[in-house]
């Protein structure tokens, strides 16, 4: 029994070999560029807020699109220097469950900025976001 619960701690204590997500816990979009084959849309100054919370290993996210929809998703991700992947366990449309989307990364201070390309119904999509960490 003692030997169980000594591997039942370790496991839960054990350091975690990825480097650590600075922004475990809460951020906010602040800005969102889509580009298309034919547009750019850039989103600033939301009407509704996003944001996306940040445990050690797991994601969620959630906003407003209108007075009355909620949209919102989530599931796992990894994090390592350059890039952060999240695999889409959960989400409002279900066609974008079990997608993985990979993000080039960069982190100055309080503030994320990822990009990456989605493939949606219109082609690939490159996206571009910058999230500021809640305090």
């Amino acid at each position: 029994m003692t030997l169980l619960m000594t591997l039942i701690l370790w496991s839960c204590t054990a350091p975690n070999k990825e480097p650590a997500h600075p922004f475990i816990g809460a951020c906010k979009l602040t800005k969102s560029t889509h580009v298309y084959v034919d547009t750019t849309i850039v989103r600033t100054g939301f009407k509704y807020s996003t944001y996306k919370l940040f445990t050690a290993s797991r994601f969620a996210f959630g906003f407003m699109s209108s007075d009355t929809t909620l949209i919102g998703g989530g599931g796992i991700y990894t994090y390592d220097e350059d890039s952060c992947s999240e695999t889409i366990k959960y989400h409002e449309v279900p066609r974008i469950a079990r997608k993985v989307l990979k993000f080039n990364k960069k982190i100055e201070g309080d503030t994320w900025y990822h990009s990456g390309t989605i493939i949606r119904e219109v082609g690939e999509v490159q996206l571009e976001k910058i999230w500021v960490k809640v305090k």
